[in-house]
């Protein structure tokens, strides 16, 4: 790790802490909490919060099942926090909204009448229990992935459609992304997924990168149960951030056993007469100024090019290319309310879904199959991509 990732994970460490103080001290309000329990309040919070941190330590150990069991228990946590965090803040807007009007309603602030009534810990009850209920149906909504259908036809113009059974006059592509195989909670993720997966038929299966969390046994199992549910398709590959965070070495290696896996950096392939398939590195890998040539130095500009580009956020450098569809995740829709809205900012303005980049070239940014950290989506629903080309199947993909 150089120097700037580790001082960017030293200040979220930071950030991390300090919010867990922060709700330590608004909850020590509403259940009026003495020194000795807030500070035990804040240990086993602090305990729970920072549990991923040995288990990524313990991950490359001989105790992987302790690695798992940790890196479970930090999700699960993240998830209750980071919605404890929304109703608490919501509870900050209500205060500071009290405390502006106070002149004009006479009504207290809630923190300085939390402070003066022994009233509140029901409240506090009824605050727990409201984010235990919010997180049970975020982790609802992040089993419930929807079916995107595309159509596209011969110069590449997509148009977005109600899911509707496979047609078998067209050539199709199933678009996944963001499985995080390996991580917490993936093996339901991936249940869901292939549960909707299946019946679409998919001639080829697209893997958007972030599919890897990994290089371990179970990753690895996870991987090949995805391959055994389509046993005659091939798979065609690039890798997104996790992947390098992983070791694209190792996973390279263990990718080229696999036979029916295509790993595509920074190249193309002809699909059928017309047709390529490109896949550029991710920008973590190889810098976009010599991944994205590299990537399109044999596609010629009469080609209908489906490129499958991990992060969205400089898609817009193929707006002037005629006949192009990107194909991109790693966003996860923003996953959690409010990021939903903030997503777009640091993903050159692309939220999730079909954006049209110029006249002849769109994008489509995938929430994802699946998910990194806590196992909830507030907002931010996950879906697969079902891609139906003006083509007729034609023979063995390459």
């Amino acid at each position: 790790m150089d120097v700037k990732h580790a001082l960017f994970f030293a200040g979220m460490l930071l950030v991390w802490a300090l919010a867990h103080f922060w709700a330590a001290s608004r909850l020590g309000l509403l259940f009026h909490l003495r020194r000795w329990s807030f500070w035990a309040t804040l240990g086993g919070m602090a305990l729970l919060g920072f549990s991923y941190v040995p288990a990524r330590m313990l991950e490359k150990s001989n105790l992987p099942g302790l690695a798992s069991v940790l890196e479970t228990l930090a999700s699960v946590w993240m998830a209750l926090f980071i919605v404890l965090m929304l109703v608490l803040g919501l509870l900050e807007v209500l205060n500071l909204v009290l405390g502006l009007t106070r002149p004009l309603t006479g009504v207290a602030p809630l923190w300085s009448r939390v402070t003066s009534t022994q009233g509140f810990v029901p409240g506090g009850v009824a605050l727990l229990l409201l984010v235990l209920v919010l997180t049970a149906a975020g982790h609802l909504a992040a089993l419930s992935p929807r079916l995107v259908r595309l159509q596209i036809d011969r110069q590449g113009a997509p148009s977005a459609t109600p899911p509707a059974p496979a047609n078998a006059q067209k050539t199709r592509l199933l678009f996944l992304s963001d499985l995080h195989l390996g991580s917490a909670g993936s093996r339901l993720f991936l249940a869901k997924a292939l549960e909707l997966g299946l019946p679409t038929q998919p001639h080829a299966v697209l893997l958007g990168g972030d599919i890897l969390e990994h290089n371990r046994e179970d990753t690895w199992a996870q991987f090949d149960q995805l391959l055994g549910a389509f046993p005659d398709t091939r798979f065609y590959l690039v890798f997104g951030n996790h992947e390098v965070y992983a070791n694209t070495v190792w996973l390279t290696r263990a990718l080229a056993t696999r036979p029916r896996v295509r790993l595509l950096r920074n190249e193309s392939l002809a699909l059928a007469p017309g047709l390529r398939l490109a896949g550029a590195d991710t920008k973590e890998s190889t810098p976009t100024e010599e991944a994205l040539p590299a990537t399109l130095s044999q596609v010629r500009p009469e080609d209908l090019l489906l490129l499958l580009w991990h992060r969205p956020g400089e898609a817009a450098l193929l707006a002037n290319r005629p006949r192009t569809v990107v194909l991109s995740g790693h966003t996860h829709g923003g996953q959690i309310f409010p990021m939903t809205l903030l997503a777009p900012l640091a993903n050159g303005g692309f939220r999730g879904g079909l954006h049209q980049l110029g006249p002849q070239s769109v994008l489509h940014v995938s929430n994802g199959a699946g998910l990194w950290g806590p196992p909830i989506r507030l907002g931010a629903p996950p879906d697969l991509v079902l891609l139906e080309l003006d083509l007729p199947p034609g023979g063995p993909l390459p």
